[in-house]
């Protein structure tokens, strides 16, 4: 899979899906200290997916809709134990191959996953654009709320 692991996801894991075969991209060495919303502009326009311990990300695959070539997986494990949490992430995205177009979650116990509205993408600069708008629009409208993305399903392990 092609993927962009954000700032916030371990070397650990992002050495481990490579040494799994995955075309892994790490924002911190490539792009460190880039706005989400172009690091998600950019993964949709090269058809990757987004991996991330950011929450925020889900706002934005809400607000700007997914392409069915791109997705987030967004990783909420609680940090107890480094080791125990980067073989949970490696386990989890190898144990499945249906990530691309959906929104999806990381926990200790199960993967929730589900679909966003979908945008088509046609560069990064327009991508970039409609989401800086959307979000724009949904600060207006709104002080927060859920960002679940009407999550469907869910796996336990």
């Amino acid at each position: 899979m092609r993927m962009v692991a954000d700032e916030n996801v371990s070397s650990t894991v992002i050495h481990g899906l490579r040494a799994c075969g995955h075309d892994v991209l790490a924002v911190k060495d490539l792009m460190r200290g880039v706005l989400d919303t172009a690091i998600f502009a950019q993964a949709c326009a090269a058809h990757r997916l987004v991996l991330t311990h950011d929450k925020d990300f889900g706002e934005l695959a809400f607000r700007s809709g997914l392409s069915a070539a791109s997705g987030v997986i967004l990783i909420r494990l609680s940090g107890d134990n480094p080791q125990a949490d980067n073989q949970r992430i490696l386990d989890a995205i190898e144990g499945r191959a249906d990530w691309m177009g959906h929104f999806s979650v990381i926990t200790e116990d199960r993967i929730a996953c589900g679909n966003c509205p979908e945008m088509p993408v046609t560069s990064p600069t327009v991508a970039l654009r409609e989401t800086r708008a959307g979000l724009s629009r949904a600060s207006r409208g709104r002080a927060g709320g859920d960002t679940s993305c009407g999550l469907s399903r869910t796996w336990r392990r």
